[in-house]
């Protein structure tokens, strides 16, 4: 039996982050955020989630990479807190179509380069595309500093 692992590939850019089902604690529709002063551009506003307010990121703005304009395709995965030390419990990344199932097995995934920045762990290359892996910690630590440094608390 070969190991693997239930992923999903997260489009939000020209390309995708892969990963762990249970990172994922939803995907839904793409909805207008509410926008607050003092936020930077890759910060797009907060979502009403459940009855909690999340931020809402366009990883592909922080990253400085191209941003799809057709709003029509948009999705937004909603994220688990990986860690104990943030703020928020959840994040919003903003994806510009709809995410895939992927299964990942230990002979179709190879190691492509090492972090481009901080916000990704490593590229990778799948059996049918190349992918980032997220540094999800990095990115809550990011979306707190900014929380507190653009609202002073």
């Amino acid at each position: 039996m070969q190991d693997s692992l239930g992923a999903m590939l997260l489009p939000f850019s020209y390309r995708s982050l892969i990963v762990p089902n249970t990172l994922v604690a939803e995907i839904v529709p793409y909805s207008v955020p509410l926008a607050k002063p003092g936020l930077p551009g890759w910060h797009k506003g907060f979502l009403l989630w459940r009855n909690i307010e999340i931020p809402l990121i366009s990883l592909a703005q922080l990253m400085d990479m191209e941003v799809m304009l057709e709003e029509s395709k948009y999705q937004i995965a909603i994220i688990n807190r990986v860690d104990t030390v943030c703020k928020n419990d959840y994040i919003a990344i903003l994806l510009y179509d709809l995410p895939r199932l992927y299964k990942v097995k230990d002979n179709e995934i190879t190691f492509v380069a090492p972090a481009p920045n901080e916000w990704i762990v490593m590229e990778v290359a799948l059996k049918e595309q190349k992918a980032f892996i997220p540094n999800i910690p990095n990115l809550f630590k990011k979306i707190d500093a900014v929380t507190i440094e653009s609202h002073g608390s």
